[in-house]
């Protein structure tokens, strides 16, 4: 009945096709006619027919009652006749244009009866969809119904499975049509009543399947998931309405399935007889049951039908076996079996280095004999079965304090081995003699280059080992006449190289005193006897010579030091200067003459010596020290400022520092390097020091740079001049050869740095001290390591700057920044509650940073020094105590937060940089829109990922902020990052693209490859279809996957930087070389080897395991040699301990460097072949700062300049 029903629908339906076609056929022929008549249509007259018989009349009439001659009568007729010509030419116009009418209306009645066909159409292919979808569904045309059925929202994607499949599972099961709107979360169902009932139940069971994570434990998750073990097969073989799913990592399985179900799947799973037994392993245990490539440990759990998982903690290695209790027990029963089969050991013996030199002298003649006899000894004792062993000396043990002889066999003839090695070292001990000399003397022993121990012991069977640091002398022969000798001629050189020893009294000053006793007339009578020197680490002089003369030498020294006192004072360029000025009347002079004490400069070191009888000197380097930096009631204050400023605190004729040191009662010193240094009582000081830094923060000053023709090219072309005036609010001009730079003190600084970097390549910047600051900060800055840690941490240069008593950062602006930030954190340890920074935005910087502003703040607390320092984005705050700078940053910090109320900073992360351009919109629209909506300016840094918006108000900075967050909000809702494995991306995309495209347009989402992200794609659209995207995306992945041998084996966390290399490049040279994709999966402890053929997989995992082996090793013999250093150590304290506490010791001789070297990457990863070399340009690269961007961070970052991927390319 539904092919005969659908038959006559579909000949009505030829029909209704054909009339419509007759009606549009028609049409097409009376445009075509309209075509031909508009073609031919006359010139429509201006004027109409009443109009033009009108003119006729008019022209007749002017003819006949008016007398003309006869030309113009002509001229009239000739008007008359063209005027019946346009008359007859209208009437020709109007009639086809009638002829028009009449077609075009009856196109129009075809094209009303056009859309009656195309709605009879319509109808026709509804009834036809009906019978044919019953005709599908094998039933009646009238039995067709259709039923609607609510289903849960989060089960709607269970209904419809993957791709669909189960939605045509239960169609073609139960012979009906479904179809799933997501938006109202209905299924409709057509079909029959039955149909729908079966269906229906189907669903029905659908919805209500349920799914579980079921925990398991680690061991028997990784049981059941092993190949050859049979039970997650079976089990699901018998349970096929269930999913069950294994999730590793997370130590969890997944079941899917009514709820009754899921709890039989536990119980079978949770209740199976399957227990764990661990065994710790010794390092030599561990390749026995690995074995070559992994065989022996598969032949095991395959003959067991167990898994085994190898775990190292530390030094210890533990195998974990699982499986069945009987399955268990034996296999540990074979792992036992195959150790003691195969076990062979060493035994370490500690020995003086000096035997190591004697033992393989002529080509190890003696440690060859000494291992053939013990040998032989063994063969005696081993009642017919082969017994031997090795001895030979470890050879990356470091030859520093001894050296270790292995003795290596068999466990059961390794102990007589090793007793049969020692009695054998018993016999060489006489050959050894230790001697003890000062550590001083050690060099006139050794010689330049070792030539004296080479003199000695030439072309002679000895040796000699010497420690510089612990003075010990060890002599050593291969027979006891060469010993005796060599130890005659050692007796020999001490004797002339005795010491003796005199405490300083004034340890800091030992080396100036030297260096006076060297000018003075002593010295030649001292040569005679002795030679003086200084040891600073025991702090005392030295005098070094024959042994009877030393007493006599002592007592002139003595004399000599008793009538010199001599100290010393550290002084800066600025300091030198002060003293100095005024010739006879200087400072200086004024001292000695005052103090009875001789005070001379040394301006190389910028020292002052004072020497004189020591109550003299002291009371001297008192007052030399208050006048320098203050204290008892003294005060100095110092101000760098720039050549223009000292002119406006000069002033004419000095008129205005005398007017500074009359009003307030203190001296004012200028320098040549433009540092301003007050002197006085503190108050007056302080006083007068606001006074100067009003002056400096307020004054408008010129510096000019020398810039040549092509510098200011360059200037000119980067825009270089526009940005400094930019972010330094100066006035810059460049003409005659020279940059002029006009603006506030500190801010002109910033710009001279600024044009500085962008001329000579380094930019420089000051941080300025007062004097008493400068010299604790100098005095600790003796320390070298302090700014060395910062200099290799950041790569710019730190120095204190005497001079101007400042430090000088130089180097890479982006170094400098970071240097500056490490210098604060030092200054605030030796300065504390003095200096402190307080962080501004760079948006308040213009207002909060304000010279003036801060100037005020400067006078309000009472001569502290603030100024902005654009680098740290922070205004430094430096005062003489911590009241005072508690204050000036209580003021800043209210300026801050009034700015901030008419102010609003978006700062996004360095992943989130992309977010910048759907904020701005196409050509900046969205942008726009904002400032115009809401009132607000707008100012965008991409450089910085920063948005600032400034208003007039706080309520439409808040509605800005409202605003800003919802689009970034949706940004980040609808984008999404996708990342393929490079095999995987070919198969995705497919050829053409095709896959891509059809991906795209199935899921409703936008597919950009990222032009710089090789495997990378940004994906776009609505917010519930980019997850639903993903979720396909990440299907497709793991199918793939599945369809891909793979090779697993478990990795240490500490062995895992060993496999990866220097920035991963080991791993991706295994990569490259064997063409295969190597994970690591940190948290399971795992490495998978994936993709290329079964040999490459397995040649990469022989490289893999090479490289672990190896690392193992290193750490192995470690830990080792740390034991060894330790007992060393302990071994050496006893033995000092009864010495004579007037022996000189020296530094203890055990290598106590940082073990960790022994696991820094090596420059050519093990197991890799070390790649050309190649020639830098430029300086090499530079990283930014959010160490610490992040990878996902910087690809999300490259979407901003992604194309869609055009047709034809991969």
């Amino acid at each position: 009945m539904n092919n005969s029903l659908e038959e006559t629908l579909k000949k009505r339906r030829e029909e209704v096709l054909q009339k419509r076609q007759a009606d549009q056929d028609k049409i097409t022929s009376l445009q075509s006619e309209i075509q031909k008549h508009i073609s031919k249509l006359p010139r429509r007259p201006k004027q109409s027919h009443e109009s033009l018989d009108r003119k006729i009349v008019e022209l007749e009439k002017k003819r006949t009652i008016t007398s003309m001659p006869l030309a113009e009568e002509r001229e009239i007729l000739k008007e008359i006749s063209y005027t019946k010509k346009q008359k007859l030419q209208l009437d020709e116009y109007n009639a086809i244009d009638k002829q028009l009418a009449e077609k075009r209306a009856t196109i129009t009645n075809l094209r009303d009866g056009l859309k009656v066909h195309t709605v009879s159409l319509g109808e026709i292919d509804s009834a036809l969809a009906k019978v044919r979808l019953a005709t599908k569904l094998e039933c009646k045309t009238q039995d067709l119904v259709t039923s609607e059925f609510d289903c849960p929202q989060d089960k709607l994607g269970v209904v419809i499975g993957k791709g669909g499949s189960m939605i045509k599972k239960i169609e073609a099961a139960t012979k009906v049509s479904l179809d799933v709107n997501k938006d109202t979360n209905k299924i409709t169902i057509e079909g029959s009543p039955m149909s729908i009932v079966s269906a229906s139940a189907e669903i029905d069971k659908l919805i209500r399947k349920e799914a579980e994570s079921v925990d398991v434990p680690k061991r028997l998750l990784g049981y059941l998931g092993e190949k050859h073990i049979p039970i997650m097969k079976e089990l699901r073989a018998a349970n096929e309405d269930v999913t069950i799913d294994m999730v590793r990592s997370s130590g969890k399985v997944n079941v899917i399935g009514l709820p009754e179900r899921i709890e039989e799947i536990k119980k079978s799973i949770l209740q199976l007889n399957v227990i764990t037994k661990e065994r710790t392993l010794l390092p030599n245990e561990l390749p026995v049951i690995i074995g070559k490539k992994g065989s022996t440990i598969s032949e095991l759990v395959i003959k067991h039908e167990v898994s085994m998982d190898i775990e190292k903690s530390g030094t210890s290695t533990t195998a974990f076996v699982t499986g069945p209790p009987e399955l268990v027990n034996s296999t540990l029963a074979d792992i036992d079996t195959m150790i003691k089969e195969n076990e062979e050991i060493s035994d370490p013996i500690h020995v003086e280095l000096i035997f190591k030199k004697i033992f393989l002298h002529q080509s190890g003649k003696i440690i060859k004999g000494l291992q053939k006899e013990v040998n032989e000894a063994l063969k005696e004792g081993a009642e017919g079965i082969p017994a031997s062993c090795i001895i030979n000396f470890d050879p990356k043990h470091p030859d520093k304090n001894d050296a270790i002889l292995i003795v290596k066999a068999r466990r059961s003839v390794l102990e007589k081995a090793s007793e049969l090695t020692k009695t054998g070292l018993e016999k060489f001990k006489d050959l050894v003699i230790k001697m003890s000399a000062d550590p001083y003397i050690v060099p006139r022993i050794i010689g330049k280059n070792g030539e004296i121990i080479k003199k000695l012991t030439n072309g002679k069977p000895c040796f000699m080992e010497v420690s510089r640091t612990s003075g010990e002398v060890v002599l050593g022969a291969t027979n006891a006449t060469d010993l005796e000798n060599l130890k005659k001629e050692v007796d020999k050189l001490m004797e002339k190289n005795a010491l003796l020893r005199i405490d300083a009294t004034n340890p800091d000053m030992m080396m100036t005193q030297v260096r006076e006793f060297n000018r003075s007339k002593v010295k030649n009578e001292m040569l005679a006897l002795a030679n003086v020197d200084v040891d600073t680490k025991q702090k005392c002089f030295i005098l070094r010579g024959e042994k009877e003369k030393l007493p006599e030498a002592k007592k002139m020294f003595e004399d000599y030091l008793a009538k010199t006192y001599i100290d010393e004072l550290s002084i800066t360029g600025n300091d030198l200067a002060d003293l100095l000025n005024g010739g006879k009347g200087s400072m200086l002079v004024r001292l000695s003459n005052e103090m009875n004490a001789v005070l001379r400069a040394d301006r190389d070191r910028k020292l002052v010596i004072i020497r004189g009888e020591e109550s003299a000197v002291k009371d001297a380097k008192i007052r030399l020290d208050q006048f320098l930096h203050g204290g008892n009631g003294h005060s100095v204050a110092r101000v760098v400022v720039t050549p223009s400023i000292v002119g406006g605190i000069i002033g004419k004729g000095g008129k205005n520092r005398q007017q500074l040191e009359t009003k307030f009662g203190v001296t004012v010193q200028i320098s040549d390097s433009n540092v301003v240094a007050i002197r006085g009582p503190e108050e007056k000081v302080a006083e007068c020091k606001i006074e100067v830094l009003k002056m400096v923060a307020t004054a408008r000053v010129t510096q000019t740079v020398p810039v040549d023709d092509d510098q200011k090219k360059k200037l000119e072309q980067n825009n270089t001049i526009r940005r400094i005036i930019r972010e330094t609010a100066t006035l810059v001009t460049v003409a005659d050869g020279n940059a002029s730079i006009r603006g506030y003190f500190y801010d002109v600084n910033d710009a001279v740095a600024m044009l500085h970097e962008q001329l000579k390549g380094e930019y420089k910047s000051l941080i300025e001290l007062d004097s008493s600051q400068f010299s604790r900060v100098n005095a600790s800055a003796r320390d070298a390591s302090h700014f060395d840690r910062i200099q290799a941490e950041t790569s710019a240069s730190v120095a204190i700057d005497s001079d101007s008593g400042s430090i000088l950062v130089s180097g890479k602006r982006s170094n400098v920044k970071k240097a500056k930030e490490q210098v604060f954190g030092f200054l605030s340890f030796v300065l504390p509650g003095e200096v402190e920074k307080v962080k501004i935005l760079d948006p308040l910087q213009a207002s909060v940073g304000k010279a003036a502003s801060l100037a005020e703040i400067a006078a309000l607390v009472g001569g502290a020094t603030i100024y902005l320092d654009r680098d740290m984005g922070a205004i430094v705050v430096r005062a003489s105590d911590r009241d005072m700078l508690n204050r000036a940053k209580e003021l800043i910090q209210a300026k801050v937060k009034e700015a901030e109320k008419l102010v609003y900073v978006l700062q996004l992360e360095p992943a989130d940089a992309w977010i910048i351009n759907q904020i701005m919109g196409k050509n900046g629209s969205q942008i726009q829109s904002l400032q115009k909506s809401l009132g607000c300016t707008i100012d965008v840094s991409r450089e910085k990922r920063t948005l600032t918006g400034r208003g007039e108000s706080e309520e439409k900075i808040s509605a800005l902020r409202a605003s800003l967050s919802e689009i970034v909000d949706k940004a980040k809702r609808e984008n999404a990052l996708i990342v393929f494995p490079e095999a995987a991306i070919g198969a995705f995309m497919g050829k053409g693209a095709k896959n891509l495209k059809e991906f795209s347009k199935t899921h409703e989402v936008e597919l950009l490859r990222l032009q710089k992200g090789k495997y990378q794609f940004r994906m776009n659209g609505e917010e519930d279809k980019v997850a639903a995207a993903q979720k396909a995306i990440a299907d497709w992945l793991v199918d793939w996957e599945d369809n891909r041998a793979t090779i697993q084996i478990s990795i240490e966390d500490q062995i895992i930087p060993a496999v990866l290399g220097p920035k991963g490049a080991t791993l991706k040279s295994i990569e490259s070389e064997f063409e295969c994709r190597i994970d690591i999966n940190r948290d399971a402890s795992t490495l998978t080897i994936r993709s290329g053929t079964k040999a490459s997989r397995q040649g990469a995992l022989e490289k893999v395991e090479y490289i672990v082996e190896k690392e193992t090793e290193a750490r192995a013999e470690a830990l080792v040699r740390n034991k060894e250093r330790e007992a060393a150590n302990a071994a050496k304290a006893e033995k000092n301990e009864g010495k004579n506490h007037k022996k000189v010791g020296g530094t203890s001789a055990i290598d106590t460097r940082d073990e960790r070297r022994h696991y820094v990457f090596p420059t050519v990863p093990v197991g890799v072949k070390a790649p050309a070399s190649k020639k830098k340009n430029g300086k090499g690269n530079t990283t930014a700062a959010g160490a610490t961007a992040t990878a996902t961070g910087l690809s999300l970052f490259q979407m901003l300049a992604a194309d869609p991927v055009p047709s034809g390319e991969q």
